[in-house]
C-alpha cells in the first residue's frame, strides 16, 4: 500500500514533489540541478528515501519531467498518465497498469516492469536499456528508436508494436510475441531470438547481425527478398544434408 505523505506529495504537483525530494536529500530546492548531480544523487540515495507509491491510484496524472527513480510503483495504476521525459531509473513497476501512459524520452534503465501492461503505450525514444520488461504486455506500444539494450522481454507481449529503429542488441527476446510488430530498420545484433513469434513482422532493413533466431521462425516474418531467398536455400541445403546423412545410415 502507498505511503499516504509520498502519495499526498506527488499529487500537488511535478515541481512541488521535485523540491520535496530534494530537500529529502538535503539539497537545496531553489537550485537547478545538472544531469549529472541528478544521476549521483538518485546513485546514493539511502533506501529508506525511496519512494513508496504501491499500489497507488494515478491514472491520468500529470507527471512529466518528474523524478520517480527507484520509486516502489509495483501494482500501482498509471493508465493514460503523462510521464513524458519522466526519471523512473531503478523504478519497481512490476504488475503496474501503464495502458496507453505516454513515456516518450523517459528514462528507465534497469527499471523492473515484469508483468506491467502497457497496450498501446507512447514509448518513443525512452531509454529502457536493462530493464526487465519480462511477460509484460506491449502489444500496440509505440516504441520506435527506443534504447532496449540488453533488455529482458522475455514472453513478452509486442504484438503489432511499433518498433521501427529501436536498438534491441543484445536484448532478450526468447518466446516473445512479435506477431504483426514493426521492427524496421532494428538493431537485433546477438539478440536472443529464439521461439520467438515473428508472424507477420516486419523485419526489412532490420539487422540481424549475430541474433540467435531459428530459420523457421525467422520464415515466418517479412523479410526482403533477397533474404527470403537465402533462407530457401539454407534450408533446402540442410533438408539435403539431413536426407543424404540418413541414406548413408542405412
Amino acid at each position: 500500500m502507498a505511503n499516504e505523505e509520498h502519495l499526498a506529495k506527488l499529487l500537488e504537483g511535478v515541481e512541488v514533489w521535485k523540491a520535496w525530494r530534494k530537500a529529502r536529500r538535503g539539497e537545496d530546492p531553489e537550485e537547478e540541478q545538472t544531469l549529472n548531480a541528478w544521476l549521483n544523487a538518485w546513485r546514493e540515495e539511502d533506501s529508506d528515501l525511496r519512494p513508496d507509491l504501491r499500489g497507488a491510484e494515478l491514472s491520468g496524472a500529470l507527471l512529466a519531467g518528474a523524478d520517480l527513480s527507484r520509486a516502489m510503483l509495483s501494482e500501482a495504476n498509471l493508465g493514460g498518465a503523462n510521464l513524458v521525459g519522466t526519471f523512473l531509473n531503478e523504478a519497481d513497476l512490476r504488475a503496474a497498469n501503464l495502458d496507453g501512459a505516454n513515456l516518450g524520452h523517459a528514462m528507465l534503465p534497469d527499471a523492473n516492469l515484469s508483468n506491467a501492461s502497457l497496450g498501446r503505450a507512447e514509448l518513443t525514444i525512452s531509454m529502457l536499456s536493462g530493464t526487465d520488461l519480462s511477460e509484460a504486455n506491449l502489444s500496440e506500444a509505440e516504441l520506435s528508436r527506443a534504447d532496449l539494450v540488453e533488455t529482458n522481454l522475455r514472453k513478452a507481449d509486442l504484438s503489432a508494436a511499433d518498433l521501427w529503429g529501436a536498438d534491441l542488441s543484445n536484448a532478450q527476446l526468447s518466446e516473445a510475441n512479435l506477431r504483426g510488430a514493426t521492427l524496421c530498420k532494428a538493431n537485433l545484433d546477438r539478440a536472443d531470438m529464439r521461439h520467438a513469434d515473428l508472424s507477420g513482422a516486419d523485419l526489412r532493413g532490420a539487422e540481424l547481425g549475430s541474433a540467435d533466431v531459428y530459420i523457421e521462425d525467422l520464415q515466418r516474418a517479412r523479410l526482403p527478398v533477397v533474404f527470403r531467398i537465402i533462407l530457401t536455400l539454407r534450408t533446402g541445403y540442410a533438408r539435403l544434408h539431413e536426407f543424404i546423412g540418413a541414406a548413408r545410415r542405412k
